[in-house]
């Protein structure tokens, strides 16, 4: 005797149901994270973020603090201008 709708899908069925349960719960985890992420994320149309000082204002900086030389400060001036740091043009 036969109990039940007699469709007998077996172990192929249950296999199959298994596999699209975990892609369905799955990729509903997957939206889940995108959205949470996507939402943190600070793109608000700022623009790029402003560089930083040039070199030249650095190095100013620099001499202004007593950290480098009169004669240190105009070598590198020069470098900065393409020049050799010697002085030989």
């Amino acid at each position: 005797m036969m109990w039940g709708w007699g469709y007998g899908g077996g172990w192929g069925g249950a296999v199959f149901g298994a596999a699209m349960m975990l892609i369905f719960w799955g990729g509903l985890a997957w939206l889940a994270v995108y959205l949470f992420r996507s939402l943190g994320r600070s793109d608000r149309g700022e623009g790029p973020a402003s560089p930083g000082p040039s070199a030249r204002e650095v190095l100013a900086e620099r001499f202004a603090r007593g950290e480098i030389s009169t004669q240190e400060f105009t070598e590198r001036l020069r470098v900065l201008d393409g020049a050799p740091a010697d002085g030989r043009s």
